[in-house]
């Protein structure tokens, strides 16, 4: 077995303030930056993750710890975390998820344990090993201490390089929480579709690049239609992913024993319709197992796009929106989700 390779613990205030500093400095090129969390959130649509750091407690005297937080929806932040990675402020503090450290080359990463806090769960390193194929590396400190950690991100790579390893982990995060909400077999599903998607480099959606209003707008439109989607099938009972499916598939996944796949538009346009259709059929297919699809759109499309949309057997829920309101029919719901 080859020997684990071994990092070097930063301990100092100064230089995880710098390293955290310089993490988020470079998660944020390019990023659309919304508010939230009490700060401000960096979303990257074509990653499909987005990051939120908080360090201002490390200002005067209070020696405390980071809260670096992640996710892959960039709306309802605090409820669509997927990870936190959270080194200490200084010093030594193992009993948290995240530590800094300097590899051989020199150059510093950031690193976190495995553990998940997601709602009725708590996954431990343990059971995090047993959900993924990534491998430990183990991180000294000045005490002599040694504890395995992951590697997420090497800090001092660039910012495009940093992104995509920050997306590829959180991913990876996403994923283990899957296997232990809905089990092994819906955690492969999403492993595949990953695998897919890693085979070609992300495309760039423009839409998302128009002013700085644009992207803001475009996801609080979305963001009220999928809380109000998810409301219902928690009013339900009805288990569902907090994540679209990959980085760029359906917005949303149900489980069980017939498992639902919903993609939200915000229009009926052609254009819409012909990327929700695709979305839809392509990552069916991605993920390997049947499942009923679903366009969640504002009302029906036009008769020749509604006639074809039937016949590629998908089903169509309406909603309507006043304001930030939206409102489904019960009834339309309710036979869709039976």
């Amino acid at each position: 077995m080859a020997k684990k390779q071994m990092l070097t613990a930063v301990e100092s205030k100064k230089f995880i303030r710098q390293a955290v500093d310089t993490w988020e400095s470079k998660l944020s090129v390019g990023a659309t930056i919304f508010s939230g969390l009490s700060g401000q959130v960096y979303w990257h649509q074509s990653l499909g993750v987005w990051g939120h750091f908080y360090n201002g407690f490390t200002e005067g005297n209070y020696q405390g710890n980071y809260w670096n937080v992640f996710g892959r929806v960039p709306h309802r932040f605090r409820k669509n975390m997927i990870v936190e990675i959270n080194p200490p402020g200084v010093g030594i503090n193992t009993n948290v998820q995240g530590v800094v450290a300097v590899d051989a080359d020199g150059d510093r990463w950031v690193l976190h344990q495995g553990r998940l806090h997601p709602s009725g769960v708590r996954i431990t390193e343990e059971m995090f090993d047993a959900a993924t194929s990534m491998e430990r590396v183990s991180v000294q400190f000045s005490n002599s201490e040694v504890v395995d950690y992951y590697k997420v991100a090497n800090i001092d790579a660039p910012a495009e390089i940093l992104q995509t390893q920050m997306a590829s982990y959180v991913g990876e995060c996403s994923k283990v929480r899957v296997y232990y909400i809905a089990g092994e077999k819906a955690a492969q599903e999403e492993a595949n579709v990953e695998a897919a998607e890693g085979a070609s480099s992300p495309e760039k959606q423009g839409s998302y690049q128009v002013g700085p209003q644009g992207p803001k707008v475009v996801e609080r439109r979305h963001a009220d239609v999928w809380h109000a989607l998810t409301k219902a099938l928690d009013e339900r009972q009805i288990k569902h992913s907090n994540a679209r499916v990959g980085r760029h598939g359906p917005d949303l996944r149900t489980f069980g024993k017939s498992p639902i796949l919903f993609e939200i538009k915000s229009d009926c346009t052609a254009t819409d319709l012909q990327r929700g259709v695709g979305q839809l059929l392509l990552y069916e297919q991605l993920l390997g197992s049947t499942h009923r699809k679903i366009l969640v759109i504002p009302g029906p499309p036009e008769d020749a796009m509604g006639k074809a949309i039937k016949y590629l057997g998908l089903g169509e829920l309406h909603y309507r929106r006043k304001g930030r309101s939206i409102r489904f029919d019960c009834r339309d719901l309710s036979k869709l989700l039976s």
